[in-house]
């Protein structure tokens, strides 16, 4: 059973789109294939309603993603350089496996 991991930044969205494209590529990157050998499922950075920064994740487990996030130093990183200034929000959805799901 996999859980779906919402998390909300203080920081707008626009920044991760200049970060993608500039000196964190390869950070954002490396996050992502070691956020696969930890158990990460699916990846997607978002624009909230208020502009702002989000990521939807998809991970094994809620414990496999905190695992991950809480002590990953170049995440902690990308969120000073975008001017994260607050700690992001997290909140975690069991996943239902229903015969619709794709």
């Amino acid at each position: 059973m996999s859980v779906m991991v919402i998390t909300k930044f203080e920081a707008p969205a626009s920044t991760m789109d200049e970060m993608a494209k500039g000196k964190h590529r390869e950070a954002l990157e490396r996050i992502s294939q070691m956020g696969r050998s930890k158990g990460a499922i699916h990846h997607e950075f978002a624009e909230d309603v208020d502009g702002s920064l989000m990521v939807v994740d998809e991970w094994e487990s809620e414990d496999a993603f905190h695992a991950f996030f809480d002590d990953e130093p170049d995440i902690r990183q990308v969120m000073a350089d975008a001017g994260v200034g607050a700690p992001p929000t997290t909140t975690s959805y069991r996943i239902l496996q229903t015969s619709d799901r794709f």
